[in-house]
């Protein structure tokens, strides 16, 4: 199945929360974009290779 739409959206929001991480100063939540993002960018690879 192909989930593309909905990863890019996890991506997107990956970016957001480490730029509002970094904006804000919490350095918490600009990690936790950071993770969000590349498990978004792995999916999307993965739905490429499918």
């Amino acid at each position: 199945m192909n989930d593309k739409p909905k990863h890019l959206v996890e991506e997107f929001v990956g970016k957001v929360k480490e730029e509002w991480g970094a904006y804000t100063g919490n350095p918490a939540l600009e990690v936790e974009g950071e993770a969000e993002l590349e498990k978004a960018k792995e999916e999307l690879a993965e739905d490429k290779k499918n």
